[in-house]
């Protein structure tokens, strides 16, 4: 199953369009254009958000439920979209995740970052785990500590624009 036409995502300064070669173009002014293939990008995304469902050793409902939805609103495959699900039970080894976030461009990064951010944040209980997992996907990113203050800022001023976006719609 593919779907038809293009796929686009706003997040920020960051911009994702599937073209027709199913690559994945990031732009923003951190990095120039560099592709990556669709489903990498979901399937790095899932790898993120599974392992941090789990980072504190307890997967909450709220996080299992933010994940699949994340999940389902894929346009992959049904069996794609199965082989991505069964991380809320089993989530990948963090040391594959980090290798794999090693290579993704950083407003790409940036955007699956935020919405870490925002699962760790959904149990509202956000556990020094999910917060030493998150620094370690910045630093395999290339942010170094010295950015840390800045990138918290970032982090948590996009996730209160994303919770009065959420109220002012009447969804909170």
């Amino acid at each position: 199953m593919r779907a038809e036409g293009r796929f686009e995502q706003r997040r920020s300064a960051t911009t994702l369009r599937w073209n027709d070669q199913d690559e994945i173009h990031t732009r923003g002014n951190l990095l120039p254009s560099a592709p990556m293939a669709f489903k990498d990008v979901l399937t790095l995304e899932a790898s993120v958000l599974g392992a941090l469902a789990w980072a504190d050793g307890v997967c909450d409902e709220r996080e299992a439920a933010m994940f699949l939805d994340f999940v389902e609103s894929t346009p992959l495959p049904d069996a794609e979209r199965r082989e991505l699900m069964a991380w809320i039970a089993a989530p990948p080894e963090r040391a594959s995740v980090l290798a794999c976030f090693r290579g993704a461009p950083r407003p790409l990064a940036l955007a699956i970052l935020r919405h870490a951010y925002t699962l760790a944040h959904v149990d509202r209980d956000f556990h020094p785990a999910e917060r030493t997992l998150i620094e370690s996907l910045a630093a395999a990113c290339g942010i170094n500590a010295a950015r840390a203050d800045t990138l918290w800022r970032f982090l948590e001023l996009s996730h209160q624009v994303a919770v009065l976006e959420r109220e002012l719609a009447g969804e909170a």
